[in-house]
C-alpha cells in the first residue's frame, strides 16, 4: 500500500510532539498536581523535559537558587530540548541540570531529592527492582514515595 501524505505526516511526529500533546500534558499534570512543593527533584527518563516543565508550571518547585531539578535520559537530543524548555519556564531562579544517563544508576547523592518523577519511563526498564531501588536511594526520608 503506497504511503499517503497523511501517513507520512503521522510518521514525522517526534517524541516532543507526543510529550507536548494536550492529552499527554493533562494526564501528567493531573499526576504532578499531587506532588508537594519541593526544593529538590529528579526527573527520570526526562526525554524532552515535559514533566520538569509541568513541575515549574504547577509551581511545585520552590523559588530560589537553593532549589534544583535534575533530569536524566539516554537521548542527548531530547536533553537539548529539555534545557531549552527550562530556559523558557524556569523564571524562579532554580538550578536545572539535564544529563545523559541510565535511570538505573543516577549520579546523585543518596537521600538528596525530595521528589522523583518517572511518568512514562517504567516500561523502558529491563529491571524494575533496580529502577525503584535507585529512586528509593535518592529520595530523602520525607520524599514522596
Amino acid at each position: 500500500m503506497p504511503a499517503t501524505q497523511e501517513t507520512d505526516r503521522r510518521l514525522d511526529i517526534g517524541y516532543d510532539d507526543f510529550a507536548e500533546h494536550p492529552f499527554y500534558r493533562r494526564v501528567n499534570a493531573s499526576l504532578l498536581r499531587l506532588a508537594p512543593r519541593v526544593r529538590s527533584a529528579v526527573d527520570l527518563a526526562t526525554g524532552t523535559g515535559a514533566a520538569s516543565k509541568i513541575l515549574f508550571e504547577l509551581e511545585r518547585i520552590i523559588p530560589g537558587s537553593e532549589s534544583s531539578v535534575y533530569g536524566f535520559d539516554v537521548d542527548k537530543n531530547g536533553l537539548k530540548i529539555a534545557r531549552k524548555k527550562m530556559y523558557e519556564v524556569n523564571t524562579i531562579g532554580a538550578r536545572t541540570y539535564f544529563r545523559p544517563g541510565d535511570f538505573h544508576h543516577v549520579e546523585l547523592r543518596s537521600r538528596s531529592r525530595q521528589l522523583a518523577s518517572l511518568l512514562n519511563g517504567p516500561h523502558m526498564s529491563d529491571n524494575l527492582f533496580l529502577l525503584y531501588s535507585e529512586i528509593y536511594r535518592v529520595l530523602v526520608d520525607e520524599g514522596l514515595e
